[in-house]
């Protein structure tokens, strides 16, 4: 179930909920507490607003800066064990491999395979463009957050690049 935020307000005060199951049996309990006054009652709204794509918004962030730190004091790790396999060949006209970096020859190999384009999904490192630039490789860069799922706008525009 969608968690969500509720709000009741009656004379200016607020009660939150945390979770939609709870909502009814919260909202039950409070008007019951005054039923003896529900003749001056003049007002109460009961409005819901999701939160789902809030805390989502906020893990992403968190997540943004948590994958920016990590980018850098983990590569070196990601290199040494993928040393012999930083590249893999999907079909005869796509590689799926990790960030290149302009300090190893990361763009030369594949431009000499003859790469020509690149589609970068990651959000915290840009890959090395003026080394892209030397070897005519364009690149879609498409930020996706380190462990979220990329848009389907962005997939679409993926494949419409290669």
């Amino acid at each position: 179930m969608q968690r969500a935020r509720c709000m009741l307000e009656r004379r200016g005060k607020e009660k939150e909920f945390k979770d939609v199951t709870g909502v009814m049996e919260g909202v039950q309990s409070y008007f019951d507490r005054d039923l003896a006054d529900l003749g001056t009652r003049t007002s109460r709204t009961l409005c819901c607003v999701p939160t789902a794509s809030v805390a989502q918004a906020a893990a992403q962030v968190a997540a943004q800066v948590v994958a920016q730190v990590f980018f850098f004091l983990t590569w070196p790790l990601t290199y040494l064990s993928q040393r012999q396999k930083y590249w893999t060949l999907v079909d005869s006209h796509v590689l799926l491999g990790a960030a290149s970096t302009a300090f190893l020859p990361h763009v030369d190999a594949p431009a000499a395979c003859g790469v020509d384009a690149v589609v970068n999904l990651r959000d915290e490192y840009a890959c090395p463009m003026e080394q892209y630039k030397i070897h005519h490789i364009q690149q879609l860069q498409l930020p996706t957050v380190d462990h979220f799922s990329p848009s389907l706008e962005a997939l679409t525009a993926a494949v419409a690049f290669i």
